[in-house]
């Protein structure tokens, strides 16, 4: 009974006109607590502006898109405090690069964020579960970005695969191509999805790119075999790379693919530095930042 009554809640509130506009009102003399703010999803678009650079989001008027209410109620200010580091580092790289891929792009928050600061740049995004890439095509349309998307998953392997993500349409942070993983980073039902993979190896012969600069890869917990299916442009590129961090074993397979590379890895957390590390382990920000020495020492970094 409980759960037929969050239903109807949820199916009446999504039918409450003019929200958005309500929640601007709201927001000039109020901000809700983070644990509120996550749960006001609304239909319609709102700018995000972080240290000059702006952009537009679309709200889906739907459950699982917190990280949009959150931009909304908070943006990227100390209130949200929402992969502070990661952002500021995508900044900077992107200033100095040429092509960035965005893989595991979700509804494009770095896709986007590349092209308001670089808008020369060459972004390619990808983004495997269908109704996610279309959220994602609608964010790029909205900002008449030129950013190259693809409905498909990189990993280790070309060809077809399953994705296993939570039973509903809503939920967009959950899919891996990882069974495993999946079903241990969820309480609901997990479904397989068919959906279609390339290797970065095979990607980047097909389109013919001569370098990748940076990559952001965010696939829940499937980043070791996204490494391994670049082959040898991982050691001919050495792009520099933002990657999700979930669990230590990830971490220890992943730094194995990367060693010999010549990397150093950062540590983001909510500190005002990255920490500089020599074993890569869970991080309580989620990401690493992970490039080489020039690069550190250009950021300032070390």
């Amino acid at each position: 009974m409980k759960s037929i009554l969050k239903q109807l809640f949820n199916n009446l509130y999504q039918l409450i006109p003019g929200k958005k506009y309500l929640f601007l009102l709201i927001k000039m003399f109020y901000k809700p607590p983070l644990k509120i703010a996550h749960k006001l999803y609304f239909g319609g678009s709102f700018p995000v502006n972080y240290n000059g650079y702006s952009f537009r989001m679309n709200g889906f008027n739907k459950r699982g898109f917190s990280r949009e209410n959150l931009l909304f109620w908070y943006g990227l200010g100390k209130g949200a405090n929402w992969e502070r580091q990661s952002v500021d580092l995508w900044i900077e790289m992107v200033k100095y690069s040429e092509v960035v891929l965005d893989i595991g792009a979700n509804t494009g928050f770095y896709s986007l964020l590349a092209k308001s600061v670089n808008p020369n740049i060459k972004v390619i995004g990808f983004e495997p579960v269908a109704h996610v890439y279309n959220y994602y095509s609608s964010n790029c349309k909205l900002n008449k970005y030129d950013i190259d998307i693809h409905n498909i998953a990189i990993s280790n392997k070309t060809g077809y695969s399953q994705i296993f993500s939570e039973k509903t349409e809503k939920n967009v942070y959950s899919a891996s191509l990882d069974e495993k993983f999946a079903k241990d980073h969820s309480t609901k039902e997990i479904l397989a999805f068919q959906i279609k993979t390339v290797t970065l190896f095979d990607f980047i012969k097909q389109e013919k790119l001569s370098k990748v600069d940076l990559i952001k890869i965010d696939v829940e917990g499937f980043e070791a075999e996204v490494l391994v299916g670049m082959g040898e442009y991982l050691r001919n590129f050495a792009p520099t790379m933002l990657i999700e961090i979930l669990t230590d074993e990830l971490g220890a397979e992943v730094q194995s693919i990367l060693d010999d590379v010549g990397y150093l890895y950062f540590k983001l957390n909510k500190g005002p530095r990255p920490e500089l590390v020599q074993k890569i382990i869970a991080s309580d920000d989620y990401n690493y930042f992970i490039c080489k020495v020039e690069v550190a020492k250009q950021l300032k970094l070390l």
